[in-house]
């Protein structure tokens, strides 16, 4: 037995080198398989009708041995000694011919993996019966559950099979790693049980660290116990940061419990800063799940306090990122994981929540002082098959109007304890409640789809009342802040109108109709019902207020039916049919292998079966030296034959309204609603439709030509009209002069017009690879026949309307286009050259226009211009001829000229240069316009008033000189990663050459220096200087009667060191150099805490009233203390207009 024990711990070591994995069997399937296999292999083999007894006797064998004795069993026959159990035992079923039995691998199975291992013990203990494997030196295995990989690295792991117990001693070091969060457990020792994963860790020190967040944080205790219900227990447990060894604050506790669902517990806890205790927490609960109502409270200036509940009876809230703290951050909940109700509260199994979109059906109440009460519902249904997205919301409300009082609001006006209750009407009906309603969804078939929305709200105010809310608790925010920080919303927010619709589309399939129908479709069907707002006139206790009787809905169009469809079709089609590539099915054989020698020659003709046969043993040898013959074919451009196509497209579409009797006159108040109350009935038919035939040349041939006839009409009359609507009496009698003016505008709209395109073009060099792009076109359109509607046919209300024709003729005004252009594109050396000539031909004003683009090197030059009446000496008239080089300097720049020269007075009339290289732009502008000159006290024109005044005949004079630079800089990684710095540095310098006093100077500096975990200082400061003429006022070529501005510093360096002058006011407000704003941030690493200061000057203008502006500086300092670890833990302080707020 000894000699057994050896070699078979010999064959371990040899097992585990050549097989490093090893399956690990299910706690409850590993005596299951033993009970059941001779019924599943009764059940799984074929009907024996005499047994064998030496297979029952294998097959007991194999059933009642143990792992080691079916490994020797193996090696004995020559077998491999790998795998499990189960392994094992088929492996000898198969050897010996006997029925294999068959076995599910549970989807939950734990894989075990050992890394590495100097020494590897499997040993049974006879007394209990249990299996033993034991790992000694560096040992490192893994485990995957399910999402979850578990890494312990120990010097020594004793794995008990049979209990599925491991326990590892000796510097142990425990990883988990799950979605985004990893765990860490260090200790000297630890055992798990790997079926419920309840574990005691002595000594042990657990770290934990957030994706995204580089805040890691060290759970320490003499005993962490963990039990099957995931509930962790330190004793003795210190909570500190993990990034750093000194304990730069510590949480110190008897003992802590984190609990399911990342609730946890303190007993006895003492919060210390460095050394030093700040709070004592005798005991502390954190629930940080959510409650399955989901209360949160708050107060508002005008509804008061509230409490606003949801309770889901399907589904959950959307994740919302921000409404996570760094609590629930560090003790692992998250709002993207599934969660299950648990008294009142929804915990979170730890799972990934994978269904965003699932069904939601929840129930919304809440309260308010001063308001009152909501009581709602909303139901989101998920798109499925052919419904999509379907919502429902629906809620109503006793409320009562609120009042301003001073800076508070009350629900009394009278201060009497009554309150005035808001009604509402339900369509013709009195309703004691206010209410809304609203519901979108939509159903998609093959063949279509329709659509509805149908809102419906008692007052314009209901969604301001009642759907500013939230459904985010957060204990810690509540316990900082006392409830939810008001929301910003204006009190005279409402729906000012809305719409119930009802659309669909049609797209049924016509392929049996084609090509006479290739397109039918009716794109839109839609029927709606719009509501407009009107202000009630009843008198209000206090005027304006915003409560719910201020305004009511009233019904404003009823749109009927609207639809619109197209059609279409190529009922005709003769001629040469477009030419389709070959395929590889149409007898070309593919081009040779990787195994043909490169450089050899290509063979153009087609290859026999033999040959093909030849080159297929040819391509077995690389090295062979015969040149292949290849089976290709080559496919030459070819003329195509002419094509003549006749197509037709027509889109009709119908609409039908009521337009309801919505006078203020007649409806002044929610209660002279009448739905039955018409103004009018109104129609229109229309429809555009076109037809056309064109002849081309298939393969893009020479030529190409189209006639095409298109037209629209439309007809739109009144089927009704209530002659006794406010829109068509005055005081209260019938006007038929409004009546009249009324059907007018309805005959006006209805028309026929029609035209005609013909369009050809010819391509002489379309097989020039060269000058292929070139064409010659000709365009001609003009009127076939219209309608005018005769406004004189209609003085009467009963008149018949009249309407006149035109037709089309050969004049100017007939036509709309007749032109016909020229264009040579000619493609060299991969640059492409362009000429073209258009001209518009008579009976049209004629015109001559040429452009012109030519790329040469870095070089392209564009030039256009046009003449209008080319032909006649008289009214012949020269367009401006315009000019632009462009020079590309690849990454370094470019530099561009833009010229525009006037034929007709002989002169230059704009000159641009732009030059940009790197962070450096320049541009000079020179144009034809009136000069400038300096009025100073009449020094030009007495009577003109002081300033810059245009005096002359127009010119061409320099208008503007700018330079700009702009370079950011950054250096990281300094020092051994100690420092880094930033500079952005912007400049720009315009001068106005016109009017000097115009020009100005503006700097832009940004400074960033940063010491790694210490310090990040950033400055920022921006400048201007809108007296920049002032220094150069006395250079010979600025002529002006006067100094400007008199009696100041003219020179540049002085004055910039003048504007530093601190010690001379007088000085530095006397500077051009003015400081536009200022901006200082510091932020003090201290470790886990962050001290931020911000300073900033910004200049405004004090207009106080009563007084002269003055110009002052806001200083706005804010200083801000914030715990890295619980970023809800700071102190905030802001100063800002003499105003010091703190929180």
């Amino acid at each position: 037995m000894k000699l057994f024990r050896v070699l078979f711990f010999l064959f371990l070591i040899m097992g585990f080198a050549a097989f490093p994995v090893l399956a690990q069997e299910e706690p409850a399937g590993a005596a299951a398989p033993a009970a059941e296999a001779p019924v599943a292999a009764e059940a799984g083999a074929a009907p024996i009708e005499e047994k064998d007894p030496n297979a029952e006797i294998l097959e007991l064998d194999i059933k009642t041995s143990t792992l080691m004795e079916l490994a020797s069993w193996c090696r004995s026959l020559g077998l491999s000694e790998g795998g499990t159990k189960d392994d094992l035992a088929n492996r000898l079923r198969s050897y010996f011919k006997l029925p294999a039995v068959g076995g599910t691998v549970s989807a939950q199975a734990k894989i075990i993996t050992i890394e590495s291992a100097r020494t590897t013990e499997y040993f049974t203990l006879d007394v209990v019966d249990e299996e033993y494997a034991r790992l000694r030196g560096d040992v490192v295995i893994s485990l995957k559950d399910g999402e979850a990989v578990h890494r312990v690295k120990a010097w020594e792991i004793l794995y008990n099979r049979t209990r599925n117990v491991m326990t590892a001693t000796g510097g142990v070091e425990y990883v988990k790693e799950e979605g985004d969060t990893i765990e860490t457990f260090k200790g000297e020792s630890i055992t798990v049980n790997l079926d419920n994963w309840s574990s005691i860790f002595m000594d042990g020190i657990s770290e934990r660290s957030i994706a995204g967040n580089n805040t890691a944080y060290r759970f320490a205790g003499t005993v962490i116990s963990r039990n099957s219900e995931e509930v962790t227990v330190l004793t003795h447990a210190e909570i500190t940061n993990g990034s750093n060894p000194e304990a730069l604050w510590s949480l110190n506790a008897s003992k802590l419990w984190l609990l399911p669902g990342s609730d946890w517990g303190i007993l006895n806890a003492v919060l210390k800063v460095g050394n030093i205790p700040v709070l004592w927490l005798p005991f502390f609960y954190y629930p940080s799940d959510e409650i399955v109502f989901h209360p949160v409270l708050g107060y508002r200036t005008r509804e008061g306090t509230f409490v606003q509940t949801t309770t889901y009876i399907l589904g959950r809230p959307k994740t919302s990122g921000t409404s996570e703290n760094s609590i629930t951050k560090i003790f692992g909940s998250s709002s993207d994981m599934e969660k299950e109700r648990e008294g009142v509260f929804l915990r979170s199994t730890g799972k990934k929540y994978r269904d965003a979109n699932d069904t939601r059906l929840s129930v919304l109440f809440d309260a308010y002082a001063n308001l009152g009460f909501y009581l709602g519902t909303e139901l989101a249904l998920p798109r499925k098959g052919a419904f999509g997205a379907f919502d429902l919301s629906f809620g109503l409300g006793l409320t009562r109007n609120i009042y301003a009082m001073g800076s508070g609001s009350t629900p009394f006006p009278n201060y009497d304890g009554s309150s005035e209750w808001n009604d509402s009407r339900f369509f013709s009906f009195d309703f004691p409640l206010r209410y809304r309603f609203n519901m979108n969804g939509s159903f998609s078939g093959t063949y279509g789809s329709v659509s509805w929305g149908v809102p419906l709200y008692s007052d314009p105010y209901v969604n301001r009342d009642f759907l500013n809310r939230s459904e985010e608790l957060d204990w810690l925010s509540m316990l900082r802040e006392g409830a939810t920080a008001e929301s910003q919303v204006a009190e005279d927010t409402y729906i000012s109108s809305y719409e119930w619709r009802l659309s669909g589309s049609l797209s049924p399939k016509v392929t049996a109709l084609n090509p006479y129908i290739s397109s039918l479709s009716i794109s839109s069907i839609t029927s709606s019902m719009a509501f407009t707002t009107r202000n009630s006139t009843k008198p209000m206790t206090f005027a304006p207020i915003s409560n719910p009787g201020r305004m009511f809905y009233i019904p404003n169009k009823f749109t009927i039916m609207s639809i619109t469809a197209s059609v279409s079709g190529t009922p005709y089609t003769s001629g040469a049919q477009a030419s389709a590539s070959p395929t590889a099915g149409g007898g070309v054989t593919q081009a040779p292998g990787d195994s043909m020698l490169p450089g050899l020659p290509i063979s153009p003709w087609e290859t026999g079966a033999e040959t093909a046969a030849a080159v297929a043993k040819t391509q077995g040898d690389a090295f062979t030296l015969t040149p292949p013959i290849l089976g290709q074919r080559f496919d030459l451009a070819r003329i195509g034959g002419p094509r003549l196509v006749f197509d037709y497209q027509v889109s009709p579409s119908f609409a039908s309204e009521l337009q309801f009797r919505t006078s203020p006159d007649n409806w002044k108040e929610s209660e002279d609603v009448d739905w039955s109350e018409i103004s009018s009935a109104l129609s229109r038919i229309s429809a555009s439709g076109s037809m056309g035939l064109s002849l081309s040349q298939t393969s893009g041939g020479i030529y190409s030509g189209s006639f095409r006839i298109s037209s629209t009409s439309a007809w739109q009359d009144y089927n009704y009209l209530n002659e006794n609507a406010e829109e068509y009496t005055t005081a209260g009698v019938t006007d038929d002069a409004k009546i009249v003016s009324a059907r007018k505008r309805a005959y006006s709209q209805t028309n026929v017009n029609s035209s005609w395109e013909f369009r050809t073009s010819l391509r002489p060099f379309y097989n020039s690879p060269v000058w292929s792009n070139s064409n010659i076109t000709y365009n001609v359109k003009g009127l076939l026949a219209k309608t005018v509607f005769d406004d004189a046919s209609v003085l009467n209300p009963d008149d018949a309307p009249d309407w006149d024709w035109e037709f089309g003729e050969w004049t100017k005004e007939k036509l709309d286009t007749h032109s016909i252009a020229v264009n040579l594109a000619a493609n060299v050396m991969d640059k492409s050259q362009t000429f073209s000539i258009t001209s518009v031909l008579p009976p049209e004003d004629s015109s001559l226009a040429a452009n012109a683009v030519a790329r040469v090197w870095i070089s392209e030059t564009s030039a256009s211009t046009s003449i209008f009446e080319p032909y006649d000496n008289d009214k012949r008239k020269w367009r401006p001829i315009n000019v632009t080089e462009t020079l590309r300097f690849g990454t370094l720049g470019s530099f561009q000229q833009y010229v525009v020269f006037d034929p007709e007075i002989q002169e230059y009339t704009t000159l641009n240069s732009t030059l940009n290289l790197g962070g450096f732009s320049a541009a000079f502008k020179v144009a034809y316009a009136i000069p400038y000159l300096l009025n100073h006290n009449g020094s030009v024109d007495p009577a003109r008033p002081n300033g810059w005044i245009q005096v002359g005949d127009k010119e061409l004079e320099p208008q503007q000189l700018s330079f700009n630079y702009a370079k950011s800089f950054r250096k990281e990684n300094l020092w051994g990663k100690r420092l880094s710095f930033s500079v952005n540095l912007s400049s720009g310098l315009s001068f106005d050459l016109q009017r000097y006093t115009y020009s100005s100077l503006d700097f832009s500096l940004g400074l960033g220096f940063g010491i790694a975990n210490f310090l990040d200082i950033t400055l920022s400061a921006r400048s201007s200087n809108s007296q920049i003429y002032r220094y150069f006022q006395n250079l010979p070529f600025f002529t002006v009667p006067v100094e400007l501005p008199p009696g100041v510093e003219t020179n540049f360096f002085v004055d910039l060191f003048n504007s530093f002058r601190f010690d001379d006011i007088e000085k530095r407000r006397s500077s051009g150099f003015k400081l536009k704003s200022f901006s200082l941030d510091l932020v003090h690493h201290l470790g886990d805490w962050n001290a931020k200061l911000g300073v900033a000057l910004v200049p405004y203008l004090n207009s106080t009233a009563g007084s002269v502006p003055v110009w002052k500086f806001n200083s706005q300092i804010s200083f801000l203390v914030q715990w890295v670890p619980i970023e809800e833990i700071k102190v905030d302080m802001a100063y800002d207009k003499e105003q010091l707020t703190f929180k």
